[in-house]
């Protein structure tokens, strides 16, 4: 399988809004699909893109809540993306400790500041949901922040999994949701050239 496949993925994965700690797959079909893609064939053979075409590849696998096969990818992604996906994996399977340091390990991502302004603009969006909350001081804290800090995040996630605050984990998954395209889009960017996210309009 090549690039010309991926629309189809997308378009199947757009909406999905990766649990914050899954308890497996979400959609077979799409696993079985997603292990057809050749991280070789989308980086067209070049074994300098072959690490973006893997991070492409375990993003799809993240997203559909497969972190196993997310997992042994991930972790053969020796630069800072490889390490963001790593990250995210062990946020989702409930190793927070671990989570933090991949994060630390990937430093400062090109998605940083995406993400942050995208964040910012969903916590506003929901103030007033959020208002009764115990957590909207850390939504606010890490909204109003110059960078995004994914180990931060990551802290928050953990707080809720152990709360009932539904409108909170709401928004905390929209995040996860956001980051996780955001990091696909600059994998498939550095492997491919041009954007996956145009396979969505």
């Amino acid at each position: 399988m090549n690039d010309r496949f991926l629309p189809d993925l997308v378009q199947a994965l757009w909406k999905h809004e990766p649990s914050l700690q899954p308890e497996g797959t979400w959609q077979q079909d799409l696993n079985h699909r997603i292990n057809s893609v050749n991280p070789e064939l989308l980086g067209g053979g070049d074994p300098e893109k072959l690490p973006f075409g893997l991070g492409v590849k375990s993003g799809l696998y993240l997203w559909n809540e497969n972190l196993h096969d997310s997992h042994e990818l991930s972790q053969r992604i020796e630069n800072a993306t490889g390490s963001y996906w790593h990250g995210i994996m062990h946020r989702m399977e409930g190793d927070y400790s671990n989570a933090k340091y991949w994060f630390r390990r990937a430093g400062t991502h090109p998605i940083h500041s995406q993400v942050q302004d995208r964040v910012k603009g969903l916590v506003a969006g929901r103030e007033e949901s959020l208002s009764s909350s115990t957590h909207l001081t850390g939504l606010l804290a890490l909204s109003g922040r110059g960078e995004w800090d994914p180990c931060r995040f990551t802290d928050l996630v953990e707080a809720v999994q152990s709360s009932a605050d539904q409108p909170v984990i709401r928004l905390l998954r929209a995040i996860q949701r956001l980051e996780i395209v955001l990091l696909l889009e600059y994998s498939y960017q550095q492997c491919c050239g041009g954007s996956l996210l145009e396979y969505t309009s």
